[in-house]
C-alpha cells in the first residue's frame, strides 16, 4: 500500500496489464493552501483497477493504491518527469503534509 499522496501538477496515466490494484481517492475539505496543513481529507471514492483499465489521475488528485498479495504488472505515463516538481504525502490521522520529489528515475537505454 502506498502513502496517501498526489502527483503535484503532473497528469498521470496508470495502466494494468496483469493483476490489479485497489485505488482510493480523497478530497481536501479544509481551506489551507495546497502545501500547508493541517489537511482534512475525506474519501471521494474507491475502485479496483483490473487488466485493460487505464486510470487517469489529474494534477493534485489525492489518492492511495494497494495491490494485495498478488503480482501486478502495469505501466505509468506522466506529463512531466518525476523529480522535477514537488509532490505531497498526506497523513490522514493528523493532517500533516510532507513534500517530496516523487520516485527516482533510473535511466535505461532501449536497444
Amino acid at each position: 500500500m502506498t502513502n496517501v499522496h498526489d502527483h503535484g501538477p503532473s497528469w498521470t496515466l496508470y495502466g494494468v496489464l496483469d493483476g490489479g490494484e485497489h485505488i482510493e481517492r480523497f478530497s481536501r475539505v479544509d481551506d489551507n493552501p495546497t502545501e500547508e496543513g493541517p489537511a482534512e481529507l475525506k474519501t471521494n471514492g474507491e475502485f479496483d483497477v483490473v487488466p485493460g483499465y487505464i486510470d487517469v489521475v489529474p494534477p493534485w488528485e489525492i489518492h492511495q493504491e494497494a495491490n494485495g498479495d498478488h503480482r501486478t504488472i502495469g505501466f505509468i505515463v506522466r506529463s512531466q518527469r518525476s523529480g522535477t516538481f514537488k509532490q505531497y504525502r498526506y497523513d490522514i490521522e493528523n493532517g500533516d503534509i510532507a513534500s517530496y520529489n516523487g520516485p527516482t528515475q533510473i535511466p535505461y537505454d532501449l536497444v
